[in-house]
């Protein structure tokens, strides 16, 4: 689970931290410790997500197709497996996208604003 840093409400992330994966992705290919890096920026440090837990989302994107694994050659010695969204992954982010907009909006709407 992704956490938001010093929050009592992180409860409202629960059930989308594989949309925020998704969304790092789509923007570009990108290896597990660069989504993190990019979440925690974009958020301006309120959402953290654990190591952990971005590498078990990652094994179920690719699970389920959304995403596809490339294993990179680092160096001489090294590799680095990075990531990238598949054609049914980037229609998945699309959908899920709207329907969070849809929900911020009518949050929004409720608490007049």
């Amino acid at each position: 689970m992704i956490h938001m840093q010093g929050n009592p409400w992180r409860e409202m992330l629960h059930g989308t931290s594989d949309l925020l994966v998704l969304a790092m992705l789509g923007r570009r290919a990108m290896h597990g410790y660069g989504i993190r890096k990019g979440i925690v920026r974009l958020s301006h440090g309120l959402i953290v997500p654990g190591f952990g837990n971005v590498y078990g989302l990652l094994k179920m994107l690719e699970k389920r197709g959304h995403i596809r694994g490339t294993d990179v050659i680092v160096g001489t010695t090294r590799w680095r497996r990075t990531y990238s969204v598949t054609p049914k992954g980037r229609a998945e982010l699309v959908k899920r996208t709207n329907e969070w907009r849809g929900f911020a909006a009518a949050v929004k709407a409720v608490m007049g604003h």
